[in-house]
């Protein structure tokens, strides 16, 4: 497992989206998933991935670094980057800006055969419960949202088990 900072870059307009993860390979995977069903939260980045396609983007470990520092290390690429050459719907690392568009992605991808409860097992539901990480780490090892995470753990969502 390689846990670090990473930059998914778009050849044709120069734009890139940070992140970190605790597993590097895991999280790319889910980013291109997300990607390609069209259901990813950040809708500048889908609209691109839309308009110039899967070839059109390069995938790299910009830096590896032990999970303890993963928040500071990509704060500090954010603070270096070029804001308006960035996909990243926020520059505060760990947070996701709940702008008006991705609120209404949210709500699109947790409705009806999208909901995104219908991806986990009650097995999985119980172990979230159990689980003591902070809720981004929990999410992406489940590709759901921070705050589904965190409506589970509350029992607004799955009340039943």
């Amino acid at each position: 497992m390689t846990s670090g900072i990473y930059r998914i870059t778009c050849v044709k307009n120069g734009k890139s989206y940070v992140g970190s993860s605790q597993d590097i390979p895991r999280r790319w995977k889910e980013h291109k998933n997300r990607l390609r069903a069209n259901r990813h939260i950040n809708p500048h980045f889908q609209n691109a991935w839309n308009k110039y396609g899967e070839d059109s983007f390069v995938f790299s470990v910009v830096e590896k670094c032990d999970k303890d520092c993963l928040l500071d290390k990509e704060q500090g690429h954010f603070d270096t980057g070029i804001k308006g050459k960035m996909f990243n719907a926020s520059f505060i690392a760990g947070r996701v800006e709940m702008t008006t568009e991705v609120r209404a992605k949210m709500s699109q991808s947790s409705t009806g055969k999208n909901n995104s409860s219908a991806k986990l097992t009650e097995k999985d539901v119980l172990a979230i419960r159990e689980d003591t990480r902070e809720h981004k780490d929990i999410s992406e090892e489940y590709a759901v949202s921070p705050s589904h995470i965190k409506n589970i753990i509350a029992r607004r969502k799955w009340k039943h088990i």
